[in-house]
């Protein structure tokens, strides 16, 4: 009766890997976490920025708020920043009677570039482990 055949199969420097492994996925969590930070965060500021004041009962309104870990809502209410009544959605989208005077809009483009910009950072550090 012949033989077994056998064959061995070893991979070196599994280790490094599993280590390179936990360091990508520690940039992801930390890059991703800032980004969505700070997207809510210059949509905030530019969305105050540019909103029409007169009281400034809307611009006190908007507000970001951290709903989880990557989970961020901005919101804007004329309401919660003093006033007696609604307004914000007929500032932002405007009425028969009036124009739209976007400030969410402007916003939320301002959140977008700076979002791609932080993530395109992440890349980068990915690209440099």
């Amino acid at each position: 009766m012949a033989g077994a055949v056998f064959i061995r199969v070893k991979v070196e420097g599994t280790s490094a890997l599993t280590a390179k492994l936990g360091l990508v996925g520690n940039v992801v969590r930390l890059g991703v976490g800032y980004a969505t930070y700070n997207m809510a965060r210059t949509i905030k500021s530019t969305a105050r920025a540019v909103v029409p004041v007169v009281k400034g009962d809307l611009q006190r309104g908007i507000e970001a708020t951290k709903l989880g870990v990557y989970d961020w809502v901005v919101t804007a209410s004329s309401i919660a920043g003093g006033a007696d009544r609604e307004y914000a959605p007929y500032v932002e989208h405007g009425t028969y009677k009036m124009a739209a005077r976007p400030f969410m809009a402007p916003g939320v483009e301002a959140g977008r570039r700076a979002a791609l910009e932080n993530l395109a950072a992440v890349a980068a550090s990915i690209e440099r482990l």
